[in-house]
């Protein structure tokens, strides 16, 4: 029996010491192309999805990413419901970890006011 004890007390304690880890990988990106925008979200999410409407001159496109949402309202860049100014044709944008840059160069974010 006090063999058994011998084999049983650091099979027990070893068992005790098991753990379990998630692992988010801060580097995967999500993208999109949002009319002549190239769009990269960092880190990524595997729940995205994505809209656009046209009309005439007017375009307006939306891309969700896990809690990240970026539109783009007739060249105005859009992320979570904060402006970050107007976009020339082509240019690239970033939200990496929360920053914003465009040709990458970071932007502030101003509030989007509601129309009235």
């Amino acid at each position: 029996m006090k063999r058994l004890m011998g084999i049983l007390v650091p099979v027990s304690l070893a068992l005790l010491t098991v753990s379990c880890s998630v692992r988010v990988n801060t580097n995967s990106k999500s993208e999109t192309d949002m009319g002549s925008h190239h769009v990269v979200v960092q880190p990524g999410s595997g729940f995205t999805s994505s809209s656009s409407t046209t009309a005439g001159d007017d375009a307006e496109y939306e891309f969700t990413c896990g809690d990240v949402t970026v539109a783009i309202r007739n060249e105005e860049l859009i992320v979570n419901d904060k402006s970050y100014g107007m976009l020339n044709p082509g240019d690239d944008v970033l939200i990496d970890h929360g920053k914003v840059l465009v040709g990458g160069q970071e932007r502030e974010a101003a509030v989007v006011a509601d129309p009235a």
